[in-house]
């Protein structure tokens, strides 16, 4: 899987040794956990056709416990991703107007 690749500079030889094994480890358990739940995979392939806008962390997070794209729980999430950004654009067009005034 890509995720399992790491390419170091020819100056970063042996450094963070430590953190690639741990970082190694961590994608082998990642994999061979998908090994043993191959509905998760699937499930996560449905939820990004549908929920394609919502941040991935969130996307892979409904999957992992159990979240189908029918379930109702994705409304709340949506909403609540919604009105985030739509303040951040409210805000956002406001600086705009703010700044516009001020030029």
């Amino acid at each position: 899987m890509a995720y399992r690749w790491q390419f170091d500079a020819p100056w970063d030889d042996n450094d963070n040794q430590d953190w690639k094994e741990e970082y190694l480890a961590q994608a082998a358990q990642m994999e061979e956990y998908f090994r043993q739940n191959p509905q998760i995979p699937q499930n996560m392939s449905n939820i990004s056709k549908t929920f394609g806008f919502l941040p991935k962390d969130v996307q892979v997070a409904g999957a992992m416990i159990g979240l189908t794209e029918g379930n109702s729980e994705w409304t709340s999430l949506v909403d609540k991703f919604m009105n985030k950004e739509t303040s951040w654009w409210d805000k956002t067009n406001l600086l705009q107007e703010v700044l516009l005034e001020v030029l």
